[in-house]
């Protein structure tokens, strides 16, 4: 049995995966999709992942019960699991913006600006602005030159 991250898993949204990493360049091997109801068990409201009964083996010789994901010939393997949760928590007035805009002037040059806002009301709330500026163009030695320049600043327990 598995217990995910988060709760309130978005029913249906979930990808889960055996993966076996190969022990010396970890590179990943094809994977094992996974099947809801037919291989795996899941509690969207709990946020649990658990296996069904019996034994399946894979193609690069490791198996996978419902208790444990074995080694095989020495390489690790994992369960891979991805998926869209509902946040409650979020949904208490707290508020987020962000913006960025980029324009090339010429054929040469590039101009951008973003700012990100977060406010959060709560009693112990914190608020943080972040503004920026970037141009980019050529050099005289054909690369490429990048200048950036930022402020932030903030206040709150949240700030850092």
């Amino acid at each position: 049995m598995y217990f995910l991250k988060d709760g309130e898993i978005v029913e249906g949204s979930e990808r889960i995966e055996i993966v076996v990493r190969d022990a010396i360049t970890g590179m990943r091997l094809p994977p094992l999709p996974q099947t809801r109801d037919v291989t795996t068990n899941i509690s969207y409201r709990e946020g649990r992942l658990s296996y069904r009964a019996g034994t399946q083996r894979g193609s690069a010789g490791w198996a996978s019960c419902r208790t444990r994901v074995a080694r095989s010939r020495g390489n690790p393997v994992f369960v891979e699991v991805e998926y869209d949760y509902n946040a409650p928590a979020l949904d208490n007035g707290d508020k987020a913006y962000a913006f960025q805009a980029r324009q090339s002037v010429g054929d040469r040059v590039t101009v951008g600006a973003g700012v990100v806002t977060e406010d959060a009301p709560r009693p112990a709330g914190s608020k943080y602005d972040l503004f920026g500026v970037d141009v980019q163009g050529p050099s005289p030695t054909k690369t490429r030159v990048t200048a950036e320049l930022a402020h932030s600043e903030g206040s709150g327990p949240d700030t850092w």
